[in-house]
């Protein structure tokens, strides 16, 4: 068996791969979904290497006809000529032509593609697994499953009080965790973050022997924020959180540790984000070259008739003015089992603007010991990266 994670993207349901950006890209990786995929480009070509598979179809057009449609779509066969995906599922000659063009590597029901299942067990919902859950009511598949459970330090409402995988209260010396109101477009008000700071957790003496950190808060537009966290633990660390996430500068680079974040959301900051421009125009929230590590299991949108989700692109979410000369670099893999409960903001009020990123599969987690804690099983291998020139 090979980890979930060696997918470069997994989704359960529609998956929608269509950069905005103005510069060219490549991507490389296994490609996989159980509903439909959308494959284009809005302003620039995009190229594939690696295998396209979808147990719906998969479509050259917009799931959302309002976005723009302007590049052109090339994937690689197995000798690395490319072709274009200028048919799909819908032309009668589909799957003899796709065959023949990419040599079984683009993929879908019309060729028996089926449905990839869960490949651990879960609860049937798969967003309970970070949710609190109730310990009085829960059974023991929850107790089981659920991160609250996993954990060897968890914070529950708290910014001072944490507890251990046995319940057993203390209290973090000051600075580890804050709380800070700051504000996000796409939500349109003000998020109650509360920061980790994951350097002064580490070297105060309080990361978890089993690597697993859970945080839930319950009051209204609650956030976690990670921050200070180019150094993990060693040994690794899973994050996991039933609130939005997000990551404030470098994030596992020095000395890289297996890492993922389960999350409702996944949002981002650049080492050049400061709280005091988060309401002001685009303008003054300038992003810096930020590198981000890590596994992504988290929730996103659905694209309804009229309503962008900003597909797979924003499963991590942007707040700042990417330049040409900024770029944010993201090695790991790209997992959404759910869509977000919490963060439910609409792409279209999102303020921020990208000219390209450097982003995609570490082929690190080819090998199983650098998978994170509590990593998903499936039984198929696909090395990949994504580049932008």
């Amino acid at each position: 068996y090979t980890g979930l994670y060696q997918y470069a993207m997994y989704w359960d349901g529609d998956l929608e791969l269509w950069p905005l950006e103005s510069n060219p890209s490549v991507y490389e990786g296994h490609i996989h979904s159980n509903g439909d995929i959308y494959l284009g480009a809005g302003r620039a070509n995009f190229d594939i290497i690696g295998s396209v598979t979808a147990a719906g179809h998969i479509y050259n057009t917009p799931k959302e006809p309002s976005i723009e449609d302007n590049g052109s779509v090339r994937i690689a066969d197995l000798d690395g000529r490319f072709h274009s995906l200028n048919y799909d599922w819908r032309d009668s000659n589909w799957v003899e032509q796709s065959l023949d063009d990419w040599d079984g590597l683009v993929m879908d029901s019309s060729h028996g593609v089926q449905a990839a299942p869960y490949p651990i067990q879960t609860l049937p919902d798969p967003i309970q697994i970070i949710k609190p859950g109730d310990p009085f009511s829960d059974d023991s598949l929850e107790r089981r499953l659920r991160f609250r459970y996993r954990a060897g330090l968890k914070i529950l409402d708290s910014e001072s009080i944490y507890s251990d995988s046995l319940d057993t209260e203390s209290t973090f010396a000051p600075g580890i965790i804050t709380r800070d109101s700051v504000y996000d477009f796409r939500e349109g008000h003000d998020m109650e973050m509360r920061t980790l700071n994951m350097g002064a957790l580490i070297d105060s003496g309080y990361a978890p022997a089993n690597g697993v950190i859970y945080l839930s808060y319950s009051d209204a537009n609650a956030a976690v924020r990670i921050k200070n966290a180019s150094r993990l633990p060693i040994g690794g660390l899973v994050i996991a959180t039933d609130n939005p996430c997000y990551i404030w500068g470098d994030y596992n680079t020095i000395n890289k540790q297996p890492s993922s974040i389960f999350c409702d959301a996944l949002n981002l900051y650049s080492v050049n984000w400061s709280d005091a421009n988060d309401n002001g125009n685009l303008n003054t929230r300038n992003a810096d070259n930020t590198w981000v590590n890590t596994c992504v299991v988290a929730g996103s949108d659905t694209t309804t008739l009229g309503d962008y989700s900003g597909g797979a692109t924003s499963l991590i979410r942007l707040h700042e003015r990417w330049s040409s000369n900024d770029q944010l670099t993201f090695r790991g893999s790209l997992v959404c089992l759910w869509v977000s409960e919490q963060a439910t903001g609409d792409f279209e009020d999102a303020s921020f603007w990208e000219h390209h990123r450097n982003s995609g599969f570490d082929p690190e987690l080819l090998d199983p010991e650098f998978w994170p804690e509590y990593s998903f099983w499936n039984s198929q291998v696909m090395r990949g990266s994504w580049r932008s020139f």
